[in-house]
């Protein structure tokens, strides 16, 4: 991680990209013109207000180089992602600080689908929700792509977390097998320089063979041989996304009858609510009157089941109301 002052950059190698600096500095040596001696009648006034036409010309060509190689290094510098770090924040990197590499599984198991939902989704979102445990500024991230050659998503450790965050959910499966003993190295060697306390969180659904010297433990009072890859002291994290389908109701067809209640008369509010799933499923409907709870009702749906709801309501004023019907929190 390169730091300038307190601004550190996510991505130091995007700094190479200065060398476009070189194009307005190029245009702007190509844009000069040769001089020429011009012949003007011997008027003064003629001639001073050339030259000083020449001279604003001359410092607009300069005001304009600047603004071009200022929008150059601007723009390098947002593709490298600098973060900027408070004094508190540098003061606390210090034992009370922390480097969490995620090392996620991106192999060819990835690509299953549980529920109709491919393996990576919930991957994904399982490595995303461990940077939410990490305290912003102080503390250090990485990603790593466990697959046959594991990659590090930075060269280094970094506090952008959102930039980490972007990765993580930008990741992709392969179609191979992981390499796992070289996927450890890796994220030791990201660990390697972490001043603080050191974690390591491992995200796969653990279906591969290659995972059974992490997820069996080693014989008694012996670390087990890929410990060896870490550093001293790493904490080891392994998290296995929740596979089951959720469960997928929904609401429709919603209707009064009569189609227009007659004030002071009982009326029926009925809505359907089908189970999209092939698992049994339960939910409490309710509805809502201009906003304030006029029942509720619980309801257990098989697979694939769709059930009509009705609701008894009474209105006491002629006016437009607005029904609302709703499904759990939603």
């Amino acid at each position: 991680m390169t730091t300038l002052a307190f601004i550190s950059l996510s991505l130091p190698a995007m700094l190479a990209g200065l060398v476009l600096l070189s194009l307005p500095i190029l245009a702007h040596l190509l844009n000069r013109k040769a001089k020429r001696t011009l012949v003007f009648p011997s008027i003064e006034l003629m001639t001073a207000a050339a030259a000083s036409q020449a001279s604003m010309f001359r410092l607009r060509r300069w005001l304009l180089l600047l603004l071009r190689c200022l929008a150059v290094t601007l723009l390098v510098l947002g593709f490298a992602q600098p973060l900027w770090i408070g004094r508190e924040a540098r003061a606390g990197e210090s034992a009370h600080s922390a480097g969490v590499v995620v090392l996620m599984d991106i192999s060819a198991s990835a690509t299953q689908l549980a529920g109709g939902i491919a393996a990576i989704q919930t991957i994904r979102t399982s490595a995303a929700r461990t940077l939410d445990q990490i305290a912003t500024g102080s503390d250090t991230a990485n990603l790593i792509l466990g697959s046959a050659r594991p990659t590090a998503a930075f060269t280094r450790m970094t506090a952008n977390h959102d930039a980490v965050r972007q990765a993580i959910l930008a990741a992709q499966p392969v179609a191979e097998r992981m390499d796992l003993p070289a996927s450890l190295s890796l994220a030791g060697q990201m660990l390697e320089g972490v001043r603080g306390r050191r974690h390591l969180v491992i995200v796969s659904d653990f279906q591969a063979t290659n995972w059974s010297d992490i997820v069996t433990p080693g014989p008694s009072g012996q670390p087990p041989a890929w410990a060896a890859k870490l550093p001293p002291g790493t904490t080891v994290t392994l998290i296995a996304p929740d596979t089951t389908p959720p469960p997928n109701l929904a609401l429709s067809h919603a209707a009064a009858r009569p189609a227009t209640p007659i004030v002071a008369r009982a009326a029926q509010l009925t809505t359907r609510v089908t189970n999209h799933s092939d698992a049994p499923a339960a939910a409490t409907v309710g509805v809502l009157i201009d906003g304030r709870t006029a029942g509720s009702m619980h309801v257990e749906l098989a697979g694939r089941e769709s059930r009509e709801l009705s609701f008894p309501a009474t209105f006491d004023t002629e006016a437009e109301h607005r029904v609302t019907f709703t499904l759990g929190r939603d």
